[in-house]
């Protein structure tokens, strides 16, 4: 009996032991997150900044950025709502900072290098159109991500203009595309109103779809410009594989 306790004891601490290698905690930390084992990648993330090893954070979230982008949200806003928002601030890119810190932001779209903005003018309905604008427009272009709901993986937020007190929403109807207009408004109570997002990488930038809950719709200008050389805010209601220019924001503090 005393042989079989030794054996388990030796096998528990080994089991716990801190791994040798870096490649080998980068290797354990993305396991624990692609398998949605975020209790783990909490308690591995702690252990690596207490063994002052932080890089290997960052490390492997450059690793599911590469192969796994839908997973960096949600092990993010696990490790931001369970006492750990120093590591998202230290260890992961700014943009995630920005975000899950409810920071005010610019989202620029990457291949028209506009920024989102809330039109001048009201409708019937006290809501403002949402557009793309290439010049210095202010606190019309001003945005925070408010975070709302969290499951299946994805982490659900209302977009908040404060100039304006709305919030970012799809439109009920859509045009012979299938894309839904896109708004602002002062009530925020339906899946209209949530996105989550979805990072993807490009040319070495860190890019983000922006993809409405209610359509599953990511967020998009329109080709063409207007008579003040705005474009239009859509969603897209085709296949938006393969276009992360067209569909890709950047985040940017304001």
């Amino acid at each position: 009996m005393l042989r079989i306790a030794l054996f388990l004891t030796v096998a528990a601490l080994a089991c716990h032991a801190a791994p040798i290698t870096d490649d080998e905690a980068i290797d354990q930390l993305y396991k624990s997150v692609i398998i949605a084992d975020y209790e783990t990648a909490l308690l591995q993330s702690k252990n690596l900044v207490n063994e002052q090893r932080g890089m290997i954070i960052s490390k492997t979230v450059d690793k599911l950025l590469e192969k796994d982008p839908q997973e960096v949200m949600y092990y993010g806003y696990y490790l931001f709502n369970h006492d750990a928002q120093d590591i998202v601030k230290n260890y992961f890119p700014l943009e995630f900072r920005m975000i899950f810190s409810q920071l005010t932001i610019k989202l620029i779209n990457k291949k028209y290098n506009m920024e989102l903005k809330v039109g001048l003018k009201t409708d019937s309905d006290g809501e403002r159109t949402v557009y793309g604008d290439s010049g210095d427009v202010g606190n019309r272009a001003v945005w925070k991500f408010m975070n709302v709901d969290a499951s299946d993986k994805k982490v659900y937020f209302k977009i908040y203009n404060p100039s304006d007190n709305q919030f970012l929403k799809s439109g009920n109807s859509a045009d012979r595309f299938d894309d839904h207009p896109i708004y602002s408004s002062t009530n925020s109570d339906t899946f209209r109103h949530q996105w989550y997002l979805e990072p993807v990488v490009l040319d070495n930038e860190i890019l983000f779809y922006v993809i409405n809950r209610q359509y599953s719709q990511p967020l998009k200008l329109a080709q063409s410009t207007d008579s003040d050389g705005d474009r239009q805010a859509y969603g897209h209601g085709g296949d938006p594989s393969g276009a992360p220019e067209r569909f890709g924001w950047k985040i940017k503090r304001s």
